[in-house]
């Protein structure tokens, strides 16, 4: 059988997730402003918060230690459910810190399709917008017949909000969480980890 090759075009990226794009970031410009994000009650045309990379990796460890003390396990399901918001960039990457999988609702999804996703993929923990989009998560793990680890909000809710969340994580009873995460922010998906991952190359300008 005869083969044909060529010659690549570019050279593939040696990063295996997007954690280590983060912290090939953070090593390089820690001081980078990486957001820009609107005030939740101001006007468009007031001063955005400018947030750099090592207060976005901070915000990403600290939340993510408050998922593994509250009992997400590596490999479980975590949903975020909530439109495009900088919470959700901190959520996103705080559940591959923590080694779960990210599975997005859509913030429009009516309770039965709620509930279907949230069974079909065996979702253990679920992160909302707002406390609207928390009932309907509420509702849709009753409703699919599962137990939760709970649902927790972007948006203030006392006892029940990321800030608690992130306190949980802060705790003494959750001093096993930085090796965890420590391990999974330079790894792949796999668990456990590989002992020796690659070099990556430069990063790319963060948005």
């Amino acid at each position: 059988m005869r083969e044909f090759s060529t010659p690549l075009l570019v050279e593939p990226s040696s990063h295996r997730n997007a954690t280590e794009l983060l912290m090939q970031r953070f090593r390089t410009s820690p001081d980078h402003v990486a957001f820009e994000v609107r005030a939740s009650e101001g006007a468009i045309t007031d001063p955005w918060r400018q947030v750099t990379t090592r207060q976005f990796v901070g915000e990403v460890r600290a939340l993510a230690k408050g998922l593994i003390a509250a009992g997400l396990q590596p490999g479980e399901s975590l949903a975020i459910m909530s439109p495009t918001r900088y919470e959700w960039a901190v959520a996103d990457m705080a559940a591959w810190f923590a080694a779960a999988v990210v599975v997005p609702v859509y913030e429009t999804s009516a309770l039965p399709q709620v509930a279907a996703v949230l069974d079909d993929a065996a979702v253990r923990l679920a992160i909302a917008g707002t406390a609207g989009h928390a009932l309907l998560l509420e509702q849709g793990f009753e409703q699919a017949g599962r137990t939760s680890l709970g649902v927790w909000t972007m948006d203030p809710r006392p006892g029940a909000d990321l800030a608690e969340l992130t306190q949980r994580g802060a705790a003494p009873a959750s001093r096993t969480a930085p090796s965890r995460i420590g391990a999974c922010c330079r790894t792949s998906t796999r668990w456990p980890p590989s002992s020796t991952p690659p070099a990556p190359p430069p990063p790319p300008r963060a948005p």
